[in-house]
């Protein structure tokens, strides 16, 4: 239906005389327009906030899992934003930089601060239940030979959690390029993101534009899950050769 709806001037449904009004138009329009650095403000956000994400919820899940002093801590702070709805923390973000001497908003940088905040605990699932098929007796055989803290997560731990940490990477990417609420909120003229530009383009009655950039946009998405997919299939693959 977004396919037949791009290929039109305005809507009409699926007929005979539709056809003769058949044209590319839209799709001339997205790619004549400023839409690409749109995308490109999307890619940046959700590539920042994933990594961003994943990273800090690699270490909470270390300290939690192996019962770590505070690790209890970090933990239910991790999974604290899953009680936020994305209005309520767009709004607390938004109020807290505008109250600080730092120039965020209205920047990329506030929106890559929300959601990292906004998807810890989708990291923190993730991180978790991977770290708990990892034995802690692997851990504690490479401290006996004398390697360090950071040596046991790097050389042991990061390498079994490779497929783990990769999906949640995923996963907080794709939800990162499309969450609308906390981006409306935030974004400013410079820093808008795809969805808050298909959002607009709704409410601006152009509905065939946005059925063409929004079949482009999906279609680039699942172009990305795919090679994530096989990406981890092949990691996951080669983890259990090992093993």
């Amino acid at each position: 239906m977004l396919t037949w709806v791009s290929l039109l001037p305005f809507y009409q449904p699926i007929g005979p005389a539709a056809l003769k009004l058949v044209t590319l138009d839209n799709y001339r329009t997205v790619f004549s327009s400023d839409h690409f650095e749109l995308i490109a403000n999307t890619l940046l956000v959700a590539v920042a906030t994933a990594t961003i994400a994943v990273a800090l919820t690699f270490a909470a899940a270390w300290l939690a899992v192996r019962r770590a002093p505070g690790g209890w801590a970090v933990e239910r702070l991790a999974t604290i934003p899953l009680v936020f709805p994305g209005l309520i923390l767009g709004i607390a973000v938004m109020q807290l930089f505008l109250h600080l001497p730092i120039p965020l908003y209205g920047t990329l940088g506030i929106l890559i601060w929300a959601f990292v905040i906004n998807y810890l605990p989708y990291g923190m699932r993730y991180s978790a239940a991977g770290m708990l098929q990892i034995h802690r007796e692997l851990e504690e055989s490479a401290e006996m030979c004398g390697a360090s803290a950071f040596t046991r997560l790097r050389r042991i731990v990061a390498p079994l959690l490779a497929p783990a940490l990769l999906a949640g990477w995923l996963f907080i990417f794709l939800m990162a390029a499309r969450v609308l609420s906390l981006a409306i909120l935030l974004a400013g003229p410079r820093s808008q993101t795809m969805a808050v530009a298909l959002f607009d383009l709704w409410t601006n009655g152009q509905g065939t534009e946005l059925a063409a950039l929004g079949l482009i946009w999906s279609m680039l998405m699942a172009m990305i899950a795919a090679v994530f997919y096989a990406v981890a299939r092949r990691s996951a693959a080669s983890a259990l050769a090992r093993t």
